[in-house]
């Protein structure tokens, strides 16, 4: 049989004092027990390394059924359709790729958008919901590797990898079409970048230096956010990867690699010279330092902490929006506020170095903070801090950052030389070195210990469930699938459809997108497009089902007791005036001979052509005023108008 001896993993003794190993016991094991080798001790090592990597496994298994079952029940929403309008009408090529869209530079949505309107069938919801699927499981695994490079294959890493996967605020990240391909990105860029930067300042080679800027470039891809990602970099470099002085570690560190942070350093000054001459625009008013603290605290308080922890368990939402925002119960917010504070101190009580993880999550939450103030906080007000977009990335930095706090890291070298990628390391030189920061506690209660960290995975991924499944039951009633499902299936029936261009129902599209709420924009990725007019003898609408149905114009008419006559000009008195604005005028005539006319409602005017005979006209005008005006006709052409209604159009 083999033996167990009760020292941990990381070095520690299960001495009630605390004492650390002496500085010549080098951790060989990544294993929860260090196993004195007997016969049968590798088959347990890798029978525990098994453990943790199913369990792991496990999670992620979990957060992908439940990814698939959300986005089974999501669909476009708001800005997708006006992304993808602008994609339909473009060929591929780099100003569509370098497009700017309401401040951010986004080609991988743009390439996504076009694949979207060109390759697949139109509003193929299959195609989005895919990419996100692989983004949500790309990341699940990229910090699961990242937590096991950092501190080994022990159990403790299966609690940060479980507050990650249960977050919810990663939910409307991975829902929202728009959100998604720039968000999403982003935890994946910051994942794939720290474990190539520390595998090749912790001794690795150039391929992990090549990774570490290629993961930063692939962020920036997709969302100008990835900037971010190399601050992080930075101080983990400063206060993990780089010995001596803390005011000297800035000129080693870029002394022993020089070239690989030239790299980083251009490529992020060549993004943001790149974000400057593309995305153009007003400048965005300026928020009060004391909005911008609130921001924070609502940031913070309200989002990160209970979204970490398996909150917040319920949500509201504007009015005729299906975008939720957390809104913790009492009892749930005090008890992850209570939780977090007990994370934070007790750290900084029994870990020396756990500041320096504090410090990083800090300046990463204020940078956040300072963004989000300025480029929405002037126009959403403090409580776009519970947007839980702006505070996706923390989902994977906050219990990476509390794992730096509460865990031993696993260094090859201290400190790194990656000078040396190409010589050949011995063994002692690439034994795994124990962190000296730690101070062992309760290592004679590891069991305890051991069960409190599975029940904490247990609580947080239930927690998480339940939040997501509360969140579904606002994403899951998006109208805006039935309206274009019943407008493209109107289009299919084969009859050609003529329609007034008009705005699209706000829970399509809010009326601040301007020309992109308009119909015509949503139907520009349709195979089947309705023909838009300006003027017609017969006419459709959309209702706000999106079912097309004949059409009449609702609004203020004309009391005539007979027609009114004339061969140049007729003019129509209406019951009242009307504002000017863009209506729709209905207009029932005679006419002996075809001709052209203009009809005028104060200064605005349109275009008409009126056919021989009793019909009906129907014309888009911008004006006002209190009587309609036809004039323009052919001399020998007699028309009489017999009503005529200024308003809306409105179903038969």
């Amino acid at each position: 049989m083999h033996e167990v001896s009760p020292r941990a993993a990381d070095g520690g003794s299960v001495a009630d004092s605390g004492a650390t190993q002496p500085e010549s016991e080098a951790l060989h094991s990544d294993v929860v027990w260090e196993l004195q080798l007997r016969p049968n001790g590798a088959i347990n090592v890798i029978s525990s390394r098994l453990l943790i990597t199913a369990g792991a496994l496990l999670l992620i298994a979990i957060h992908t059924v439940a990814t698939v079952l959300r986005l089974r029940d999501a669909w476009w929403w708001q800005d997708d359709f006006n992304i993808l309008g602008q994609a339909a009408g473009q060929p591929f090529g780099l100003d569509l790729l370098l497009r700017a869209y309401n401040g951010h530079l986004q080609p991988a949505t743009w390439l996504m958008a076009w694949a979207v309107t060109h390759v697949s069938p139109p509003y193929a919801w299959w195609m989005a919901a895919a990419v996100q699927t692989i983004l949500v499981v790309a990341t699940d695994l990229a910090c699961y590797v990242l937590l096991r490079r950092l501190f080994g294959a022990r159990p403790a890493i299966l609690v940060p990898l479980a507050a990650f996967c249960a977050s919810a605020i990663t939910l409307t990240a991975t829902l929202w079409w728009a959100a998604a391909l720039q968000w999403l990105p982003v935890s994946l860029s910051l994942a794939l970048a720290l474990l190539c930067h520390v595998n090749y300042l912790d001794g690795g080679r150039r391929r992990s230096a090549v990774g570490a800027v290629a993961a930063v470039a692939g962020g920036l891809f997709c969302f100008e956010k990835a900037l971010t990602v190399l601050p992080v970099l930075v101080l983990f470099s400063l206060l993990y990867l780089t010995p001596g002085p803390w005011w000297k570690r800035p000129l080693v560190a870029l002394r022993r690699t020089p070239v690989y942070w030239a790299a980083q350093v251009a490529l992020g000054f060549g993004w943001l010279l790149l974000y400057r001459a593309q995305v153009t625009g007003a400048p965005t008013p300026s928020t009060s330092f004391g909005d911008a603290v609130e921001l924070g605290r609502q940031l913070v308080l309200y989002t990160v902490i209970p979204g970490i922890l398996g909150g917040p368990i319920d949500w509201f939402g504007p009015a005729g929006s299906i975008v939720s925002w957390p809104a913790p119960p009492a009892a749930i917010r005090n008890l992850t506020w209570a939780v977090a504070a007990v994370v934070l101190l007790g750290s900084l009580a029994l870990r020396r170095g756990a500041w320096r993880a504090w410090l990083i999550l800090g300046l990463y939450v204020g940078l956040t903070v300072i963004l989000v103030a300025q480029t929405r906080g002037a126009v959403f007000g403090p409580t776009i801090g519970r947007d839980l977009r702006y505070s996706t990335d923390l989902a994977l930095l906050t219990p990476l950052c509390a794992a730096l706090a509460w865990l031993p890291l696993r260094l090859r070298q201290t400190p790194a030389r990656p000078e040396k990628q190409n010589e050949q390391v011995d063994a002692e030189q690439d034994a795994h070195q124990r962190d000296t920061d730690v101070v062992r506690v309760w290592t004679n209660q590891r069991p305890g210990i051991l069960i409190a960290g599975a029940l904490a995975v247990v609580l947080v991924t239930a927690g998480g469930l339940i939040s997501g499944a509360r969140f579904m039951t606002m994403w899951q009633t998006n109208p805006a699938e039935t309206y274009v499902n019943h407008l493209r299936d109107g289009l299919a029936q084969g009859t050609p459809v003529t329609l007034f261009d008009q705005r699209v129902p706000p829970h399509v599209m809010i009326p601040e997108f301007g020309k992109a709420a308009q119909l015509s924009w949503i139907t520009r990725p349709l195979d089947r497009r309705p023909r838009f007019v300006t003027s017609a003898a017969d006419v459709q609408m959309v209702d706000d089902t999106g079912q097309i149905r004949p059409a009449k114009v609702e609004g203020v008419g004309s009391e005539l007791n007979r027609p009114i006559c004339g061969r140049r000009h007729v003019t129509v008195p209406l019951t009242s005036s009307v504002l000017a604005w863009a209506w729709i005028a209905q207009i029932s005539y005679t006419s002996t001979n075809p001709t052209p006319a203009v009809v005028s409602l104060d200064t605005g005017t349109a275009r008409i052509a009126l056919e021989p005979g009793e019909h009906e006209i129907f014309a888009a005008i911008i004006g006002g005023g209190a009587s309609v005006t036809v004039t323009g006709m052919d001399a020998n052409a007699r028309v009489c108008v017999s009503r005529v209604v200024i308003g809306n159009l409105a179903p038969r």
